[in-house]
C-alpha cells in the first residue's frame, strides 16, 4: 500500500533541477560581482605590458544578463515545482479520502455482521430447589470448584441435565453474568460434558 508521503517523493527531479539553478545563479552572481569590483582598474595596463587586468565592459553586461536569465529560470522552476507538489498533494488527499471512506464502510459492515452473528444472552431457567432434595455434583465439570458450584446453584441450576439442555444464548448469559465464570462455560464445554455425565 502506498502512503501519501511515498507517493510525493517518487521523483526528486524537480528539486534537483531547482538546486542546479540555484548553484548556477550563485556562481554567476559571484563572478559578476568580482568583475564589477574590478571595474575601476579597467583599461589599466601593467608595467609588464600584458594589457588590461579586467575584462571588457561587454563581459560585465553579459554577466548581468545571464544572472537575470538564470533568476527568471529559477523563478519558473520554483513555480513548476510548487504546481507539481500541489497537484501531487491534492491527488494524494483524494486517495486518502477514498481509502478512509472505504475503510469506514468496511468497518460499518463488519460491525453490522458482528451484531447479526452475536448471540443475545438469555438467563437459563432454574429450579427453586433440587429435584428429590439432592443436587448433582457439578464439580465434575471442568473448572467448577465448590464456590462456583454454589454460584451456579444460586441461579437455580442443580442438575447436570439442566446444563446439558442450555442453548448458546444461555451459555453466553452464564459466561457474562455468573460471578467467577468469565467464559468458562463455553471455553470448557460444560454443555457437552454435562450431556456425557448425565447419560
Amino acid at each position: 500500500m502506498t502512503t501519501p508521503i511515498s507517493a510525493m517523493t517518487e521523483s526528486f527531479a524537480p528539486v534537483i533541477r531547482l538546486m542546479e539553478y540555484q548553484n548556477r545563479l550563485a556562481w554567476e552572481t559571484t563572478e559578476a560581482m568580482m568583475r564589477f569590483a574590478m571595474m575601476p582598474w579597467q583599461g589599466f595596463t601593467s608595467k609588464a605590458g600584458f594589457g588590461s587586468i579586467c575584462a571588457p565592459a561587454g563581459v560585465q553586461r553579459k554577466a548581468v544578463e545571464t544572472v537575470e536569465e538564470t533568476t527568471a529560470n529559477v523563478a519558473e522552476t520554483v513555480e513548476e515545482v510548487v504546481e507539481e507538489a500541489t497537484a501531487t498533494t491534492e491527488a494524494n488527499a483524494e486517495k486518502v479520502a477514498e481509502t478512509a471512506a472505504e475503510m469506514t464502510a468496511e468497518t460499518v459492515e463488519a460491525a453490522g455482521a458482528e451484531a447479526e452473528t452475536a448471540v443475545a444472552a438469555v438467563k437459563p431457567k432454574g429450579l427453586d430447589a433440587p429435584r428429590g432434595g439432592a443436587a448433582d455434583d457439578l464439580k465434575q465439570l471442568e473448572g467448577v470448584g465448590p464456590k462456583l458450584e454454589e454460584a451456579i446453584n444460586a441461579i437455580g441450576i442443580f442438575h447436570l441435565d439442566q446444563i446439558a439442555k442450555w442453548t448458546e444464548a444461555e451459555v453466553a448469559w452464564v459466561d457474562e453474568n455468573l460471578a467467577g465464570v468469565r467464559g468458562r462455560a463455553s471455553r470448557n464445554g460444560w454443555v457437552a460434558q454435562a450431556r456425557s455425565l448425565a447419560g
